[in-house]
C-alpha cells in the first residue's frame, strides 16, 4: 500500500479536544495518550498506528491503550499479570500493536527505525509513535535520531512528562525545559512545544497529513508536560491552525480603538512558548509598569523564537517573523462586535 494512498484520520478524532477540559486539570501527556486512544480505533489509520515505549508503558498512562491495542508478543500472553482483574490489564497478544521493549532505548529507537521506513521498505505506511521521557530521548539516542533522519524514516518523536519542577523524582534527570534544542540540531526534525490540548492535536493531524499523505520525509517532535493543568477551549481564531503549524500566533489580542497593538518584543507583550504561556493571563497587572496598560497574548508552539535556515528545519517561528510585526506594530484589524 503505497503511502500517497492513505486516507487521514476522521476530523472528528482532532476536534474532540477544541472544548478544552471543563476545567479538569489535564497533562499534554495524558491528551497526547487520548490522541493515540482515539487513532487506534480510527478505521483508516488505526492499523496503521505503532506506539513505541522505551520503558513502562503505565508511566505515561497508556493504560488505556492495552486493551485498545495490546502489547505485542511472538508468543502472545503466556503468563497471568498481577493486575489481572484491574479494568486495564496488562495484556499481550501475537496481534499486539504496542512495541514495549523495557528500560532499552536503543531497541526503542530501532523499532521506530523500520516502522519509520516500512513506507519504502514494505510500501505499508506504519505511523511510528515513539514516547520517552523527554530527558531521555535526544540525550541518549540522539545518534540514532540523526540516522533516521538520514534513512528518511517518518513518525512522531514524542517527550514526555517534561517541565523543569513537576517530576523531580531521582536529582535532576527528568526536569527537561531543553529538550526542543536539542532536537533542532536535526536538519528533518520539526519541533513543536504545544502548551494546550487542541495544540497538541492540530499538530499530529498536520504531522500525520505531512508525512503520510503529502510524503514529506520528515520527522516530528512534540514536547509534553507533566504537569496538569485546566485546558482551556479552542479560540475562535481564523488562522489558529496556520499559526499553531507556523509557530507563532496572537492567542489574545490588545484592542485599541478599532486596532489591535501587536508590540511583541516590548515588555506589553507576554510571548511565551509551551505552558509558560497559561500564566500570561494572570500577568497582564504586571505588565504595566511601561507604556501600555496590558498585554496582547502572543503563544510560540517551539521554545521560543529561532531562525529557520533551511527548507525542513524544525525552527518555525523566525526572527524574521517577530521583525516584521515590529515594524507593523499597530496592524488594522476590523474591531469585533
Amino acid at each position: 500500500m503505497p503511502p500517497s494512498t492513505l486516507k487521514p484520520p476522521a476530523a472528528a478524532i482532532f476536534e474532540t479536544f477544541d472544548a478544552g477540559s471543563g476545567g479538569r486539570a489535564l497533562s499534554t501527556t495524558t491528551a497526547m495518550v487520548r490522541v493515540l486512544t482515539k487513532l487506534l480505533k480510527d478505521p483508516e489509520v488505526g492499523k496503521f498506528v505503532v506506539p513505541i515505549v522505551p520503558d513502562e508503558a503505565r508511566t505515561f498512562g497508556m493504560d488505556a491503550l492495552f486493551k485498545v491495542a495490546g502489547i505485542y508478543s511472538p508468543d502472545g500472553q503466556r503468563y497471568t499479570p498481577v493486575d489481572a482483574e484491574a479494568l486495564n490489564s496488562y495484556r499481550e497478544a501475537i496481534d499486539g500493536q504496542i512495541l514495549q521493549e523495557g528500560i532499552c532505548e536503543a531497541g526503542a529507537i530501532a523499532s521506530f527505525i523500520a516502522a519509520g521506513t516500512a513506507y519504502a521498505t514494505f510500501a505499508v505506511p506504519t505511523i511510528p509513535f515513539y514516547i520517552f521521557y523527554s530527558m531521555f530521548g535526544f540525550q541518549r539516542v540522539g545518534d540514532m535520531i540523526w540516522a533516521s533522519a538520514d534513512m528518511m524514516a517518518r513518525g512522531f518523536l514524542l517527550g514526555g512528562t517534561a517541565g523543569r519542577t513537576t517530576l523531580n523524582g531521582e536529582g535532576l534527570q527528568h526536569q527537561d525545559g531543553h529538550s526542543p534544542i536539542l532536537a533542532s540540531t536535526v536538519p528533518s526534525v520539526r519541533t513543536y512545544d504545544p502548551a494546550f490540548a487542541w495544540e497538541l492535536a492540530i499538530l499530529v493531524q498536520y504531522g500525520i497529513s505531512r508525512m503520510f499523505i503529502e510524503d514529506h520525509d520528515e520527522l516530528f517532535y512534540l514536547m509534553m508536560y507533566n504537569e496538569a493543568l485546566p485546558m482551556p477551549p479552542r479560540p475562535e481564531l481564523s488562522d489558529l491552525e496556520a499559526g499553531v503549524i507556523r509557530g507563532g500566533y496572537c492567542l489574545k489580542p490588545l484592542w485599541v480603538r478599532g486596532r489591535v497593538l501587536t508590540y511583541l518584543a516590548l515588555a506589553p507583550s507576554c510571548l511565551r512558548s509551551s505552558r509558560r504561556r497559561r500564566d500570561c493571563g494572570k500577568r497582564d497587572s504586571l505588565s504595566r509598569y511601561t507604556v501600555l496598560p496590558a498585554t496582547s497574548n502572543w503563544r510560540a508552539t517551539p521554545s521560543g523564537p529561532h531562525i529557520q535556515t533551511r527548507p525542513h528545519g524544525s525552527a518555525t517561528f523566525s526572527v524574521n517573523l517577530v521583525c516584521r510585526l515590529l515594524r507593523h506594530r499597530i496592524t488594522s484589524v476590523p474591531c469585533p462586535e
